[in-house]
């Protein structure tokens, strides 16, 4: 499939991306299918809320070769602030809160977790404390507190969201080129709902447990991301387990359906 080429006017800046060493292994087991996207074009619109406090999970696997991408994001009013998960042009995961002039990062160096492009899948997490300016990220279950902070982005309002992208000054750019299943989106209505260590735990280590006991449901969604149906030549629904807001994927059919490896 087609890939588009580094993507050079993006305010998302890279971190010091450390030596490589093996990836760490996978956690739970990988589902039967899941949604493979092009890096070019394909995406979902995901629900949102207009809260400060934001927790975002998916497995994922990345293409061997790609650059800067995002696989889940949060838009303030679809402009320029963003709480997105993704990678850097090293291969390294992050989850971040930035606009054009301020970013708080954590990423989980390449010593640590390795290039994660052609690796296999991995589970990542990302919370997303407003009122604080705080952000944490996990990878295949471990907490990692690298931080990158210029300033304060100022996220509290997010308005659109994106599966498979994020968008900059209304444009969906960053497409990612992999797989992408067990979405999970939860906005809380407070701090201390947020997602700790113990939710991570269950939704990395209890195989496929798209909605652990642990995490409440209200204003939560849960995508099972290879088990839609298609609803045209270029669309694919995806139910919502969880809440009710189905998904409708651009770009999206049935044959981005993959069985898992």
């Amino acid at each position: 499939m087609t890939r588009v080429n580094e993507f050079v006017s993006s305010p998302l800046s890279d971190p010091v991306v450390e030596s490589v060493l093996s990836p760490a292994s996978g956690g739970g087991d990988f589902s039967t299918l899941q949604s493979t996207f092009n890096g070019t074009d394909e995406r979902f619109p995901a629900p949102t809320s207009s809260t400060a406090y934001m927790c975002m999970s998916a497995w994922i696997t990345l293409d061997a070769g790609a650059t800067s991408r995002v696989a889940l994001c949060q838009n303030q009013s679809n402009t320029t602030t963003w709480f997105a998960l993704g990678n850097t042009s090293g291969g390294v995961l992050y989850a971040d809160v930035s606009n054009q002039f301020a970013t708080v990062r954590r990423y989980a160096p390449a010593t640590a977790v390795g290039d994660v492009r052609g690796a296999g899948r991995k589970h990542v997490v990302g919370t997303w404390d407003g009122s604080a300016n705080a952000i944490r990220l996990w990878v295949n279950g471990t907490e990692y507190p690298q931080t990158i902070s210029t300033g304060t982005p100022n996220l509290t309002t997010p308005s659109h969201a994106w599966v498979g992208c994020y968008s900059y000054n209304g444009t969906t750019q960053l497409f990612w080129p992999g797989e992408i299943d067990q979405v999970v989106l939860y906005f809380s209505p407070d701090a201390d709902g947020l997602w700790g260590q113990t939710e991570v735990n269950e939704l990395y280590g209890g195989g496929y447990t798209i909605n652990p006991a642990s995490i409440t449901t209200a204003a939560s969604h849960g995508y099972n991301m290879g088990e839609g149906a298609s609803g045209g030549a270029s669309s694919l629904t995806i139910p919502d387990v969880i809440g009710a807001t189905n998904i409708t994927g651009t770009n999206m059919t049935q044959d981005d359906n993959v069985v898992a490896a």
